[in-house]
This record gives structure tokens, sequence and C-alpha cells, in this order.
């Protein structure tokens, strides 16, 4: 009887200090629009929880709290009730409370997946009253009408390598054999680099009578994917943002990211001519002319969507090309990089975050009216305005990337049918609900994608 006494109780205490193991940290904005009206006070709670989703007091709590006039890093110790955290602000924009749970020492604690455990919320002041910060250079029309005349200068030859199915990343699309046709694609283009990416179609395509989707990468040195769930309905082209060969090792990917290309963001952006994404824009361009070219697009139906930098690609080139029926914006980076003349943090790119501006109104950080100026060519702000299509834009309401309100400002410009969808406690992630209902009326299909980043479709 001793025993059985002595083994409950070893139970019983081994489950209690597992229980007491924090496994996640909630943090909400405890007014479920996630909007107040500037001045008012945000407030919102934070709650380190077992993997039973009870709150645990004891733990101890890194938390920064990010608005559009700065930072500060704050550590609490957990309570069964949570941490109030309060944020007011007096201008329009977005606030941020991001955490995670810290040992003694400060150092980030991981939970029994090995995942650090953190989380985020935040929420919108006066969204209504935030427009883009630096105004439009009044030659942005005649710049970019020059650009699309040099690439129209440029004959557009394709060249089509068939990919097999059965064989491809491992056979991760083994299933769509049958079903699809993919071609790993290289397009001459204006600048120094092609256009390459993954084009595909159904098998059975006829001519003239499927949907043209287009997808555009987020930030970072990869091989394109193959579009497949989108080929089923469409003809897609998964286009690679940096022009580079698909498929290739993962070194070689990972070697030019720390090389090479490492930081391209900085690329030239003292001038609008060498900024490194006026030529990423004019890829893109060119891409949809592919698209159009192509003998089973129905000519009705041409659809561009993107995440992060992927979706400032959509954006643009829907600003760029009249044709262009249905944007998905989800996350976008290049939005109101020059919300600091507004008293607001900027867009990404990661400059704009260290640009200041000066009492005289001139930029006080090194380059900076060089930089103001140039990034204001391939600032979305700018192209929204000029967009015709239906847009479906999202932001993360703790995005700290792509600040809500720089996606905000832009978003503002854009005069047709269009969302903006507020992703509650999302940072920067690939999400956007509306978008992509938008596109399943298009293919013609339930609901069944949410998002552009689907990892198992990705190259290597």
């Amino acid at each position: 009887m001793k025993k059985i006494f002595f083994y409950l109780f070893v139970l019983f205490f081994a489950a209690g200090l597992y229980a007491g193991d924090a496994e996640t940290l909630e943090i909400k904005c405890l007014k479920d629009s996630h909007e107040y009206r500037k001045g008012e006070t945000a407030k919102f709670l934070i709650t380190v929880k077992d993997k039973d989703g009870r709150s645990i007091a004891g733990k101890r709590v890194k938390y920064i709290v990010s608005h559009e006039t700065g930072r500060k890093t704050e550590y609490a110790v957990s309570t069964e009730k949570g941490i109030e955290v309060a944020v007011s602000q007096n201008i329009a924009g977005s606030c941020s409370v991001t955490g995670n749970v810290v040992d003694e020492n400060n150092k980030a604690v991981k939970n029994s997946k090995k995942a650090v455990i953190q989380g985020g919320a935040g929420a919108a002041f006066s969204l209504e009253e935030i427009f883009q910060g630096y105004p439009e250079e009044k030659d942005f029309d005649e710049f970019w009408n020059t650009k699309k005349a040099e690439l129209a200068k440029v004959p557009m030859k394709v060249e089509y390598k068939k990919v097999d199915l059965k064989t491809w990343n491992n056979g991760k699309l083994k299933k769509y054999d049958g079903k699809i046709l993919a071609w790993d694609v290289k397009i001459t283009c204006v600048g120094k680099l092609p256009v390459t990416g993954y084009f595909a179609m159904p098998v059975k395509a006829e001519k003239g009578t499927l949907p043209a989707v287009v997808i555009y990468h987020p930030y970072g040195v990869r091989s394109a994917s193959i579009p497949a769930r989108y080929a089923e309905r469409a003809i897609a082209f998964d286009v690679n943002a940096n022009g580079l060969e698909n498929g290739r090792e993962a070194s070689f990917y990972r070697n030019l990211a720390n090389g090479k290309l490492k930081h391209y963001f900085y690329f030239g952006n003292t001038d609008r001519e060498t900024i490194y994404f006026k030529d990423m824009y004019l890829r893109a361009l060119r891409a949809l002319e592919f698209m159009k070219s192509r003998p089973e697009w129905n000519k009705k139906d041409l659809v561009v969507t993107g995440y992060s930098q992927g979706g400032a690609q959509a954006l643009a080139v829907a600003g760029l090309d009249k044709d262009v029926t249905l944007c998905i914006a989800t996350c976008p980076a290049l939005c109101d990089l020059g919300g600091v003349w507004a008293g607001r943090r900027s867009g990404w790119i990661v400059p704009q975050h260290r640009l200041k501006k000066g009492k005289n109104g001139k930029c006080v950080t090194k380059d900076g009216d060089k930089i103001i100026k140039a990034t204001s060519y391939i600032d979305n702000a700018n192209f929204a305005r000029r967009i015709k299509a239906e847009v479906h834009v999202s932001s993360g309401d703790w995005d700290t990337v792509c600040p809500m309100a720089s996606v905000y400002a832009a978003y503002q410009n854009i005069p047709g049918k269009k969302t903006f969808t507020i992703l509650k406690n999302m940072g920067h992630w690939g999400v956007n609900p509306k978008g992509f209902a938008a596109l399943d009326k298009v293919l013609n299909r339930k609901g069944e994608q949410k998002n552009d980043m689907d990892l198992s479709q990705r190259g290597k």
C-alpha cells in the first residue's frame, strides 16, 4: 500500500512539474477590433501558459513595445491573471507588443518542442488618417514609361526546360504527374539578369480558356517553385525574385545569400537608375508579358499575388500593367518608404528604418536625401494610385518588418475595389483570407489556400 501511495505521489508531483512548464506565450489586445482612436490607450494582456493552456505564475517575460515614435524593452514576472500592458499614441499609426519567456540571464527559453516561447499582438490608431509621408516625384510616370520603353526594345525570347514531376524535389509533387505540365523557364529581359521561374498548366489546357496567375517571392535568395495548386485550373508562373537558376543545391543559394547577394536591399539605393528593385520590378513586368503571350490565357483574368517583397512586386506590376485584374498583396514591403516624413515608421526596405528627418526638413542620415528620393520611385504608395485591378491587402497587427501603418498608407491610394484585412495576433506572415477567397472564385475552386508560402512545394 505504501508503494502505491509513493508511486501516486511521484506521478502527481511529476504532473505538477510538467503543468508548470511554460509552453506558450499568449499576448492579446483586449479590444476585439484591435482598432483605437489616436490618443486612446490600447490595452494588452500577456499570459504564460502550460501545455494544457493553464496560466502560469512566476515566469520571467521580456516584452518590447513598438510604436510609430519609438520602442522600449521591459521585463516582468508572470502572474496567473497575466501581465497588463498599456500603450497610447497621439498620432495615426500602429503599435505592437511582442515578447518571449526568458531565464534569469534573460536568454530565451524553449518549450517541449524546442521552439522559443514567444508571441505578439498589435493595434491600430485612426488608420483612416494615415497617408503617405513623402510626396510623389513629379516625373514618376515619365521615369517608368521610359523604363517600360527600354523593356519593350528587348525581344522576348523564352527557353523551356521540361520538368519531371515524378522526381522533382525528391518526388514531392509526383501526385500531380499526369494532371499538370511544368517547365523551368528563362526569359530575356532588360538589365543584367533574365526572368527565371517555373511555369505550369493543366495537361489538357486549351487555347484561350484559362486564367493566368503570377506568384512573386518574398525577400531572400532561393529557387522558384512549381505552382502546382494553381496549375490544375490556370496557367501559372512562380517567378524567381533575383533571376537565378532554379532547382540548384541548397549551398548554391546559401553562398549567394552570404556573398554576392548579401543585403541586396542596400544595392544602389542612392540613385533611381541603380536601385536593385528597379530591375526586379521590370523582371516582374516581363513575367506578365510572358503570361499574356501564352495561347492558353483567356485574355480576361490576370492575377498577381505575393507576400512581403512578393506583395511589393504584385502591387508595382498592378500599377504598371492595366491588364491585371486581381492583385493579392500580403504584408507587402516597399510601402510608404518616406513614412518618416510624416513622423511614422517607414516601410521595409531596411535603410528606410534608419532615416531621420531634421528640423530643416531634410534627412540628417548619411545620404538620406538621396535615398529617400531614389526609393520614392519604387514606393508602392505611388504605384497604388495607378492600379485598376481589384486589390486585397493584409497586414499583421504586430508586423515590425512592414509596419501596418506603412502598408495602409499605400492602401489609401488604391482608387478602385479593395479590402484591407488586419491579421489579428499575427506578425510578418503570409495570410490573406479575402484575397485568396477572390482567387478561389477566379479558379472556380473551393476555399483551400490561405497563403503563398506552402513550403512543401518549394524547390531546394
